[in-house]
């Protein structure tokens, strides 16, 4: 890149800087003829990844941003260090040049799309591929101007009184509807890259373009819009009742008398659900045979520790309707005693057997019990059913209540003793708490998040008892009275909560062929197959190669996960042969405060926390090594759903990269630490330029002239970072120069500077980025707005490389 001399006449530099700009792939977004100056668009804030197609080529590094807006990847605390982990959510979004890599089944040679010869049926509630697919039909609704969504943007817009998710990627718009079809989350508040979009909930991925769900939980999809580009305006035609329930029922075939396959589905839970469920939608018309012990057709597991009096009918994946009218069959009550393989045959608890050419085998688990005096007592409970919750809920209230257990029930997240804690905690006349660990969820989310936990159940009245077990319980009249602790404390009880775990709910299959582990887990391949043909496993009871995990058999006992088990194993069933390919998310809900997960921090060593743990509003980095293996976070969002898009993606963030330096334009930054953090940055992302501060800092920002120290010490002790061509500082001017705006370019031009003039686009996003930087007064920021020079012009010094005395590094 080449400087503007003013000495050889504007229209000479402004021809030199053309020819140099184009060698050098900046992207040109046009011609100011007012002032005959070349208009470039540079990037001017994170949260908008800068220019849109050329954040690989350039980049800029900066001290904090606050910009809180509907594409915002950034929150209050965060460092200009943890640019690497917001500019890889914007560069995979905003790039746009690459379809987004294949997701756990969207291979080729599996069709998603709705099936031509199925006629689905109107759900009370939801609509079908039918209803959405007349796209013609419905209300008209111009939604905003081109120009107001960029490229790789996720927006909503408002249709009446509802919201739609309009999103631009590889030029083309399109629209869904805005709310997760799990729970409701607004899509538009979660993280978006290359056409899928995370719920900032839960974790669900919907296909933007088809609406179709890609990952869970749920099991609908989103509608779809018709979007039309009409002038300069952006129409959206929806049909009303689609924008109301925001959920789509795919299309999905029925029996067939005439197919004589019968699949076999053993459980019933929602690997059995979804796995059913993605049979019809594939086109399988044979007979599906849904045997459970449960008394209840597949419901909403996480909630019996959410919403204990919830009746299994009000938490009901789907109604029996449904499942009838699709010719899927339910057994209840039914429990499978042996599976004998080479016959291809199950047995049930009344001795009759089945046939079966597929078998899936999804039992979940059994809560774990305590062998110890006075364990047969009455209201001595464990939570495994809807019946169970409803117990506890009816029979705590005025009582006092003693939960054994203080994390998960599941090995992770299906079922949370600590929700039942908070459901209890106001009804109850006491809630005690006893576990052999120091503080709730340690395993999991580890001593300092869990410190926070019981912060927020103590305030609630909840006592603890840690690192004591249970000796015995004591009772009168065949009902539990005390609890009796290994130190001999004893608490009043009169209901006891066991919450001490699970087991795979495998013991009929120990006399078969099936491959199990010594701890009773069923082995399985990426399929979900077992060593058996025919014979495939999904849920809390498998071991899977995990892709966050090296592809080491793994055990993830997760909601979401056993839904996509369900879903890959259905698909593999009919020899579509695609693999598991799911990031682990999981949440848990207390006192209306909900702490998110997601990755696999098994053997994690450290953990990094951004914010403020006493609000509580924080995100917490679990590292191993110098990997961040998993995050959660309270308070955050999207924080959770962004690294769970990373990590799908197979992209690594390093703990070198979420360090946390203070964001306070006082405080002393320790140089190597940015400097390292620099390098990693410049060598992740690779750009042929990078910009910074100047040796002044916007402001005299500490902050700002620490990264110019360390990009300068950088490049000129010998070291060339690999690509990079160029390197500009940016040139701070006093605070007359800062609102003289637009009439500071004669000064500008009178040194010999690179000049960038942002374009009125560019112009236009940083007015919208600034009116939401809410760690400013509101009255500055519509002064910088309207008169600040850096709104609309910027200079540059360029640093002199000296590249024959460099050595490339990488």
């Amino acid at each position: 890149m080449q400087m503007l001399n003013p000495a050889k006449g504007i229209k000479e530099g402004v021809t030199r800087l053309c020819k140099t700009l184009v060698r050098s792939h900046i992207t040109i977004t046009g011609i100011n003829t007012s002032f005959r100056v070349l208009s470039i668009l540079i990037p001017s804030k994170l949260d908008s990844g800068g220019t849109s197609n050329n954040l690989k080529r350039s980049t800029l590094l900066r001290t904090p941003v606050a910009w809180r807006n509907e594409t915002s990847a950034l929150k209050q605390g965060y460092s200009w260090c943890q640019l690497r982990l917001l500019f890889s959510v914007t560069r995979t979004t905003r790039m746009g040049a690459k379809e987004s890599k294949t997701r756990g089944g969207n291979v080729q040679g599996v069709n998603f799309a709705p099936r031509e010869d199925t006629k689905p049926v109107y759900m009370s509630g939801c609509s079908t591929d039918t209803d959405s697919g007349n796209m013609a039909s419905g209300v008209e609704t111009v939604v905003c101007k081109v120009n107001d969504i960029g490229e790789g943007d996720a927006k909503e817009v408002q249709i009446g009184e509802h919201t739609a998710l309009l999103v631009k990627e590889n030029g083309n718009l399109y629209a869904v509807g805005n709310k997760c079809t799990h729970y409701g989350a607004p899509l538009s508040k979660g993280a978006y890259c290359n056409g899928v979009v995370r719920c900032p909930w839960h974790g669900a991925c919907f296909n933007v373009k088809t609406g179709d769900i890609e990952d869970y939980p749920g099991l609908d999809s989103l509608p779809k819009f018709k979007v039309e580009v009409r002038s300069d305006e952006v129409v959206v035609t929806a049909n009303p009742e689609d924008l109301k329930t925001s959920k789509r029922l795919k299309s999905m075939c029925r029996l067939d008398p005439r197919n004589k396959n019968t699949f076999v589905l053993v459980g019933g839970g929602a690997a059995t659900a979804t796995c059913a469920e993605t049979l019809r939608q594939e086109g399988f018309t044979g007979r599906i045979l849904v045997i459970t012990k449960e008394n209840n057709l597949p419901y909403d597991r996480p909630k019996l520790s959410k919403a204990m009096s919830s009746s299994a009918e009000a938490i009901a994946l789907r109604k029996k309707e449904f499942y009838d009218e699709y010719g899927i069959e339910f057994t209840l009550g039914a429990e499978v005693t042996g599976v004998n393989t080479a016959k291809k045959k199950v047995t049930i608890s009344d001795g009759s057997t089945i046939s079966y050419n597929a078998l899936l085998l999804a039992t979940g688990g059994r809560p774990r019990t305590m062998t110890i005096p006075g364990q047969d007592l009455k209201n001595i409970c464990v939570l495994r059913t809807p019946e169970d919750a409803n117990y506890i809920a009816a029979n705590s209230e005025g009582k006092n209540v003693v939960i054994i257990g203080s994390s998960f029930i599941g090995k992770f997240a299906i079922l949370d003793s600590m929700e039942v804690t908070s459901c209890l905690a106001e009804k109850a006349k006491s809630v005690s708490v006893v576990d052999l660990i120091k503080v709730p969820f340690q395993l999991a989310l580890g001593q300092q998040v869990g410190s926070v936990l019981q912060k927020m159940h103590e305030d609630k009245g909840v006592k603890f008892y840690f690192e004591r077990g249970i000796k015995e319980f004591r009772g009168e009249d065949g009902h539990v009275t005390h609890a009796v602790l290994s130190d001999d404390t004893t608490l009043a009880a009169d209901l006891c909560v066991l919450g001490i775990g699970v087991v795979p709910a495998t013991d009929f299959l120990k006399d078969s062929s099936i491959k199990m582990t010594d701890r009773g887990f069923v082995t399985v391949d990426k399929y979900m197959k077992t060593n058996q043909s025919g014979v495939f496993a999904a849920g809390d009871i498998v071991e899977f190669p995990l892709f966050l995990n090296s592809n080491q058999q793994s055990n993830v006992q997760h909601w979401q996960m056993a839904h996509q088990h369900g879903r890959i194993a259905a698909l593999n069933m009919l020899n579509k042969k695609v693999e598991i390919h799911s990031v682990p998310f999981f949440w848990t809900v207390m006192y209306g405060k909900s702490v998110r997960y997601t990755g696999y921090g098994h053997g994690y060593d450290d953990i990094v926390v951004h914010g403020d743990l006493s609000a509580p509003q924080f995100a917490a980095f679990y590292t191993k090594g110098d990997k961040v293996v998993a995050v959660a976070s309270l308070a955050f969002d999207p924080i959770v759903s962004q690294a769970a898009s990373l990590m799908e993606k197979g992209d690594t963030i390093l703990k070198s990269e979420i360090h946390k330096l203070p964001d306070d334009p006082v405080a002393d930054w320790p140089p190597d630490q940015v400097q390292k953090n620099i390098i990693d940055v410049v060598c992740r992302l690779k750009p042929e330029e990078v910009y910074t501060f100047d040796e002044y800092g916007v402001s005299g920002h500490k902050n700002h002239i620490a990264v110019h120290k360390a990009v300068r010490e950088i490049f000129t002790n010998g070291t060339k970072l690999r690509g990079v061509k160029s390197v500009y500082f940016l040139q701070s001017v006093n605070i007359l120069r800062k609102y003289l705006a637009i009439f500071d370019l004669p000064l500008v031009l009178l040194r010999e500077s690179v000049i960038a003039v942002a374009a009125p686009g560019a112009v236009l996003q940083i007015e919208k980025a600034m009116l939401a930087h809410y760690t400013q007064l509101e009255w500055f920021r519509l002064l910088y707005i309207i008169f600040s020079r850096y709104m609309t012009i910027n200079s540059f010094t360029r640093l002199d490389l000296k590249e024959d005395k460099l050595e490339e590094t990488d």
